[in-house]
C-alpha cells in the first residue's frame, strides 16, 4: 500500500477516487509547522535559523499520518506544485521524521487521471532551492512584521501592524487618494456638428432624404482644435453655423480584436471582481473548491501557458459548437510577461473542456458555478479567432467666409462609425461585456496569436480618465453613403463642456492589477493582502472603492517617513527578484537576508526616537476604553503562511468602522473651543463627537450610550492628561448624561465554565446600567492582565 499525502480532505477524496486500489490518500490539513506565534522565532546570529514549532491543530493529523506511514511501503508527498507546497512537503518530512529513501515528491497542476498517472511515473526528490526560497520569504516577513508592528503600536495606535507587502499596498491606496485630492480639473470643450447629405445641386434635403451624422471639429486653420474655455467655444460655434460643408474623403478599414489569454491568479481575481462582483478572497476560496473537485487546474499561477492536449481539446470543441470559421489557422500561444513570474505552471483552465457550464450547473453551488462558467468561457475564447470590425471614416471640410472683412477660416471635421462584422471570440465571451472586462484587467501577460494580417488590431481599449472620450472623431452607429466633394447640409452645432478627471480610486481588482504590474507580492497573497488592509481598519470599502482611513494614512505616513525602502515599490519588487534567484539556485537565502537585515535593523533603531502621530495623541489612555482583544490566530493551514506576508499582527483593539469624513453635524452643537460644528465620528473605541475643524482644533467628546453633554480633554497641567471632563457654561449644550465617579471593575461571576470575567465601562456610565455593545465588553481576566502591560504583547500569529 502506497500512502499519498495532500493538504485538504476534499482534495484527498478526489484523488482517492482516481487512484483506486493500492493507494491510500491522507490529508495533513495544511501546514504542520510554523514559526512560534508569540516570539520572533529566528536566531539572527546563527544565519537566521528559524525555530519551527508544530502547530496545535496539526497534532491529530500528524498522529494519524504517523500511523499510516508505518503501514505504507512508500510515502508520496503530493502537496501543491509551488514553493509553499514544496515547503509543506519538507515540513511533513521533518515532523514525521521520514528517513531519506522513505518518501518521494510528486506534483501535478490538475487533479485528473492523466495528470496523476504522469506524476506517479516521474517522482522526484524535494527541491531544496524552492524550500529555501519559501523559508527566506517566511523569515523576511517575520523580521519586517516584528520590527515594524511594535513601532506602529507606540507611535501610531495600539493594535496596529505592518507587513512587507501589506504596507506597500496601503501606501498605494493612500498615494492614490492624495493624488485625487490634489487634482485640479481642467476645462476643455469639444464641438460636434450634425450634418446631412445635401440633394444634388447643394440644396437642402427634404425630411428623410438622407441619414444625419455627427462630425467632430479636429483642426482650425490647419492647427489642432484645442478649446479651453466657453468664450472660444462660442466664437467657433458661431463661425461653424455660417460655414459651408463638403466631404473631403471617405474610407474604411478592418480592425481585429484579439482574445485575451486564459486566466492567471491576478486576472481571475480582477475579472471576477468586475463581472461577478466577487471579492478577491472569495474568488480564491471558490477557485480552491473547484480545483480540489478536479474541475480546474491549479489556481495559484502567474503563467498563461496551456498544455498542447488542452489546446487541441479546445479547438475541437470550438469547431463543433461554433464552426470552422471560429478556429484560428494555428493554435494560439501566449507568453508570460508578468514581473517575477514563478514556476512554469499552466494558466487556470477547465480540466475537461467537455464539462461545459451547462453540464455542471446542477452539481455546483451557485457562486462556484458562476466562477467555473467564467473560467470555461475564458479558456474557449482564448483559442478562438479574433473579432473583426469595419470602421468607416469621413473627413469633412468647412469654410467660414466673413461677410465684411477678414480672412476665411477653414475647419476639418471627422466622423466615424464602427460595426462588428465577425464576432470571433466574442461569441462565447460576450460582446456586451468584453470591452469593459478586458480593459479593466491586466492582459499584459499574454502575447497575441498568429492572426497578424494587414488589418489593424484594436486591442483592449484603455478606460478614459476624463468625463467622456476625447476622441478626435464623433462616433456614429453608421454613416450614410458619402462621396468626395459631396455638399453637406448643416442641421446643428453642438458644443460640449468637459473637465478632466482625477485617476480613479482603486477597487480590489484594480489594486491587484497594480500590485501585479509593480511586481509586488505573489499570486497566492494578492487576495489576503487586499482583505487584510481592510480588516486592520486602514482602508474602507465604499461603493466597491478602497478609501484610506485616518488611521491608514497615519500608519502609511509613519512608514514612508522612517522606512522609505520598506514601502518602496521598486525595492519590494527587487526582493521578489531575489527570492526568484534563490528558487533558481543562484543566490543563498541567508546572504539575501543578511543584506536586508543589517540596514533594516539600523533604521528600526533610529525610528524608535520618532515623534508620535496625531492619531496617537488623540488616543484615549489605557483604562478609559474597552480593553484590547487579541487578534484571532490564523487557522492552521496554507492560509496561515500566506497571511504572514502581509504583516505580523500584534494584539489589537476590536476594529470599528472608519472615521466618517464630512459627516453631518450632530444637531447644532458648537465646539466649545472654536465654535465650529461638532460632527459624529466613529473610531475603534466607539462613537464620539469631534470638531469639524480638525486638525486645527482637536476637541473630542466621548459619552457612553449617547451624544450627551460635550466634554473636553483636560490640559496637561491638570496632571491627568486625556481624562474627559465636563464643560460648564455651554449655553447650547445638549442634555447631560448621568455622570459620576468611574465605577470600579465589577466581577461578573465565575461564568458557565468557571472563568473570571470583568466588565469595563467608560467614564461617566450610569451606575447600575446594563453594558452597551458600544461602551462595554466582557474580557477574560487573563486577557485583561496581558492588555494592561506597558507595551504590546505578541499574542497572535503574524498575519498580513
Amino acid at each position: 500500500m502506497k500512502l499519498v499525502i495532500v493538504e485538504s480532505p476534499k482534495k484527498a477524496r478526489t484523488i482517492a477516487g482516481l487512484l483506486g486500489k493500492g493507494y491510500r490518500v491522507a490529508a495533513s490539513m495544511g501546514h504542520v509547522r510554523d514559526l512560534p506565534p508569540k516570539a520572533l522565532g529566528i536566531d539572527v546570529g546563527r544565519d537566521f535559523a528559524p525555530a519551527y514549532e508544530l502547530l496545535p491543530k496539526a497534532q491529530r493529523p500528524l498522529a494519524d499520518l504517523r500511523q499510516a506511514v508505518r503501514g505504507a511501503e512508500d510515502v508520496l508527498l503530493a502537496t501543491d506544485p509551488d514553493r509553499e507546497g514544496e515547503a509543506i512537503a519538507w515540513h511533513l518530512v521533518e515532523a514525521l521524521r521520514l528517513p531519506p529513501g522513505r518518501y518521494r515528491r510528486i506534483t501535478f497542476h490538475e487533479i485528473s487521471q492523466r495528470a496523476i498517472q504522469a506524476a506517479l511515473a516521474h517522482p522526484r526528490d524535494l527541491d531544496a532551492d524552492l524550500i529555501d526560497a519559501q523559508q527566506a520569504r517566511r523569515v523576511l516577513d517575520r523580521l519586517v512584521g516584528y520590527g515594524l508592528s511594535p513601532l506602529l503600536w507606540r507611535k501610531v495606535q495600539r493594535g496596529t501592524s505592518a507587513g512587507r507587502v501589506q504596507s506597500v499596498a496601503l501606501r498605494m491606496v493612500v498615494d492614490r487618494e492624495r493624488e485625487i485630492a490634489a487634482f485640479v480639473p481642467q476645462e476643455y470643450w469639444t464641438i460636434d456638428v450634425r450634418l446631412r447629405p445635401a440633394l444634388s445641386g447643394g440644396h437642402s434635403p427634404n425630411e428623410g432624404a438622407g441619414d444625419a451624422f455627427l462630425a467632430r471639429l479636429v483642426t482650425v486653420d490647419g492647427q489642432k482644435a484645442t478649446i479651453g474655455d466657453g468664450g472660444s467655444a462660442r466664437l467657433l460655434e458661431g463661425q461653424l453655423r455660417d460655414a459651408d460643408y463638403h466631404v473631403r474623403q471617405t474610407g474604411s478599414e478592418t480592425l481585429t480584436r484579439q482574445a485575451p489569454p486564459p486566466f492567471t491568479t491576478s486576472t481571475l481575481q480582477q475579472t471576477a471582481g468586475n463581472r461577478l462582483r466577487l471579492p478577491a478572497r472569495k474568488t480564491m476560496t471558490l477557485a480552491q473548491a473547484l480545483y480540489e473537485a478536479g474541475l480546474i487546474t491549479y489556481m495559484r499561477t502567474d503563467s498563461v501557458a496551456v498544455s498542447a492536449p488542452a489546446v487541441a481539446e479546445a479547438r475541437r470543441l470550438i469547431a463543433a459548437q461554433f464552426g470552422p470559421a471560429y478556429v484560428p489557422g494555428s493554435p494560439r500561444r501566449y507568453r508570460t510577461k508578468t514581473k517575477n513570474a514563478q514556476e512554469a505552471h499552466e494558466a487556470i483552465r477547465p480540466v475537461d473542456m467537455a464539462r461545459t457550464p451547462a453540464t455542471t450547473r446542477a452539481s455546483l453551488p451557485a457562486d462556484e458555478w458562476r466562477l467555473y462558467d467564467l473560467i470555461w468561457k475564458r479558456m474557449v475564447a482564448s483559442q478562438m479567432a479574433p473579432a473583426r470590425y469595419v470602421r468607416d471614416v469621413a473627413l469633412v471640410d468647412a469654410t467660414y467666409s466673413p461677410t465684411v472683412t477678414g480672412t476665411d477660416r477653414r475647419f476639418t471635421l471627422k466622423a466615424q462609425a464602427t460595426a462588428l462584422s465577425f464576432p470571433g471570440w466574442l461569441a462565447v465571451y460576450g460582446a456586451d461585456v468584453a470591452a469593459e472586462s478586458v480593459a479593466a484587467e491586466s492582459v499584459a501577460p499574454g502575447a497575441t496569436g498568429p492572426e497578424r494580417s494587414g488589418s489593424k488590431s484594436m486591442g483592449p481599449e484603455p478606460k478614459p480618465e476624463i468625463e467622456e472620450s476625447a476622441s478626435e472623431a464623433a462616433a456614429n452607429s453608421h454613416l450614410p453613403p458619402l462621396t468626395a466633394g459631396q455638399p453637406l447640409h448643416l442641421e446643428d452645432v453642438l458644443p460640449g463642456q468637459h473637465f478632466t478627471r482625477p485617476p480613479s480610486r482603486y477597487t480590489e481588482a484594480a489594486l491587484v492589477k497594480a500590485m501585479e504590474e509593480a511586481g509586488v507580492g505573489r499570486p497566492s497573497t494578492y487576495a489576503t493582502v487586499v482583505s487584510t488592509i481592510q480588516e486592520r481598519g486602514y482602508v474602507s470599502l465604499t461603493q466597491r472603492q478602497l478609501l484610506p482611513t485616518e488611521l491608514g494614512c497615519a500608519a502609511s505616513d509613519f512608514l514612508v517617513g522612517h522606512f522609505p525602502r520598506i514601502v518602496d515599490l521598486p525595492f519590494t519588487a527587487e526582493l521578489e527578484n531575489s527570492l526568484d534567484e534563490i528558487a533558481g539556485g543562484r543566490l543563498r537565502w541567508t546572504a539575501m537576508l543578511q543584506d536586508f537585515y543589517t540596514p533594516f535593523s539600523e533604521t528600526v533603531a533610529r525610528a524608535k526616537g520618532a515623534a508620535v502621530s496625531d492619531v496617537k495623541r488623540l488616543e484615549p489612555p489605557p483604562g478609559t476604553v474597552p480593553r484590547a482583544k487579541a487578534a484571532p490566530r490564523a487557522k492552521a493551514g496554507r492560509g496561515r503562511a500566506e497571511a504572514a506576508e502581509a504583516g505580523e499582527a500584534l494584539p489589537r483593539p476590536r476594529a470599528g468602522p472608519a472615521p466618517v469624513k464630512g459627516a453631518a453635524p450632530a444637531g447644532t452643537t458648537p465646539c466649545p473651543q472654536c465654535g465650529r460644528a461638532l460632527v459624529a465620528r466613529v473610531s475603534q473605541f466607539g462613537p464620539f463627537l469631534g470638531c469639524s475643524g480638525y486638525p486645527e482644533c482637536r476637541y473630542v467628546h466621548r459619552s457612553p450610550g449617547s451624544l450627551g453633554r460635550p466634554t473636553s480633554t483636560r490640559p496637561a497641567s491638570s496632571g491627568k492628561p486625556g481624562r474627559p471632563v465636563a464643560l460648564s457654561g455651554a449655553a447650547t449644550a445638549p442634555p447631560t448624561a448621568p455622570t459620576g465617579p468611574r465605577p470600579p471593575r465589577r466581577r461578573a461571576g465565575a461564568g458557565t465554565r468557571g472563568r473570571r470575567e470583568s466588565v469595563h465601562r467608560q467614564a461617566g456610565a450610569p451606575q447600575g446600567a446594563l453594558p452597551s455593545p458600544m461602551t462595554a465588553r466582557v474580557v477574560p481576566a487573563g486577557a485583561r492582565r496581558r492588555a494592561s502591560g506597558a507595551g504590546p504583547q505578541v499574542s497572535a500569529e503574524p498575519s498580513l
